[in-house]
């Protein structure tokens, strides 16, 4: 038998599994790996890893001119992540796609000078509504490219949801 926690705290939504969590940062959702806890539920959401990683993701709303912004913020977007990531040291993967939901993302994995600098990945997702999620994950070591590897699947999983889930503190299994 399977049993499955829904923990919803603010704006964030975090079903714990055994193998994967659905997350929902704002209105963007995603099955994201086992193993993280929420530290903030809100503006922006914090999660904590099980190696002690830290992600931390915002959720930009379109506004009503979305498509023009959109566009021109989906040009500027992998130069904007590729010059964040060269800032914070040797740009290891690049990712550029349409994931399933007809979002696009651009995403870049940097390791910083010397182990003790650690890894920063970055991941923005465009939605076609023009909302913009952009969740980054930094972590300790030298394996910038394996926490790439590992975390880039979960993007393909991607939804945008109607409204973000409601607020207050809730705790269900099923």
């Amino acid at each position: 038998m399977f049993v499955r926690t829904v923990l919803v705290l603010g704006g964030c939504c975090l079903a714990l599994a055994a193998q994967a969590a659905e997350v929902h940062f704002g209105r963007l959702a995603l099955e994201w790996p086992g193993g993280y806890r929420v530290l903030r539920p809100a503006g922006p959401v914090l999660l904590r890893g099980p190696q002690q990683q830290q992600v931390a993701a915002s959720v930009y709303l379109a506004p009503a001119d979305a498509p023009a912004g959109q566009r021109a913020f989906a040009a500027r977007s992998a130069q904007l992540v590729r010059s964040a990531a060269a800032s914070h040291g040797r740009v290891v993967r690049t990712a550029r796609s349409v994931l399933p939901d007809g979002s696009t993302l651009v995403a870049a994995a940097s390791q910083g000078r010397g182990a003790a600098k650690g890894y920063l990945l970055q991941f923005t997702v465009l939605a076609p509504s023009g909302h913009v999620g952009y969740v980054t994950v930094q972590g300790r070591g030298a394996d910038a490219a394996g926490a790439f590897r590992r975390l880039l699947p979960a993007f393909q999983t991607v939804r945008w949801l109607q409204a973000p889930p409601a607020g207050g503190a809730m705790l269900a299994s099923r």
